[in-house]
């Protein structure tokens, strides 16, 4: 992670540690929809968090990384 803010680096631990609840093959689709859908695989986690009030907007950024972050290890192979 050459150049990575340590901001952004939250934002990727963030972002994988959602990838990791939710079912493999279904990430993408989970990501794009709403944030009801997340709530099964985050109930009970410590990415529950996530679901807060007022979370919103970071809650956002963390499905962008999480969505960048499936797109990386598809063109990786």
């Amino acid at each position: 992670m050459e150049n990575v803010t340590s901001q952004e680096q939250g934002f990727i631990r963030h972002a994988d540690a959602l990838l990791s609840v939710l079912p493999s093959g279904r990430e993408k689709e989970i990501l794009e929809g709403g944030p009801e859908g997340f709530r099964p695989y985050l109930t009970g986690t410590p990415m529950e968090a996530l679901l807060a009030p007022g979370n919103d907007r970071f809650f956002g950024s963390v499905i962008g990384v999480a969505m960048s972050r499936i797109k990386e290890k598809k063109e990786r192979g």
